[in-house]
């Protein structure tokens, strides 16, 4: 704060628990990756400011029996809508949730993987309408059941 005077910021938070996911194993939650979800602790990300699209920068690291999960987010004081178009290559992903509204927002996708363990994507998720925004990806892979 300077001054006194307070400031505001603009932010969208996620979290999610997958069903059938390693969160759900007991005792120990995703025993054999130190207690992480995150297959590899690593995530794919990726940033694009004043583009219509965003890619995430490598492949993910995805599981059998895992799910791919990228977070698409978009700012654009001007455009009220997020990236509703669900990525399709390298492989197409589920739309499951989004906040689009003040400032546009952010966009969840996944994938479950049913071949052996893999690397899936990158992915590239692009604005609808031509809009344009500041743009952000992220996505990983989460560990299934048992693991």
């Amino acid at each position: 704060m300077q001054g006194g005077m307070a400031s505001a910021a603009r932010a969208t938070g996620v979290g999610i628990v997958y069903e059938g996911s390693c969160t759900q194993t007991t005792p120990t939650a995703c025993f054999s990756n130190a207690g992480s979800p995150i297959i590899g602790n690593t995530a794919a990300t990726g940033t694009a400011n004043d583009s219509a699209t965003v890619t995430e920068t490598t492949a993910t690291t995805v599981q059998q029996g895992g799910v791919a999960t990228c977070a698409f987010g978009t700012y654009n004081p001007f455009a009220f809508v997020g990236f509703t178009i669900a990525p399709t290559t390298p492989t197409l992903l589920a739309f499951v949730d989004g906040d689009e509204g003040t400032n546009a927002g952010l966009d969840l996708y996944n994938r479950q993987e049913t071949t052996a363990i893999t690397t899936d994507g990158p992915w590239q998720a692009t604005l609808p309408s031509s809009n344009t925004g500041d743009n952000i990806a992220q996505c990983i892979g989460i560990i299934p059941i048992g693991f």
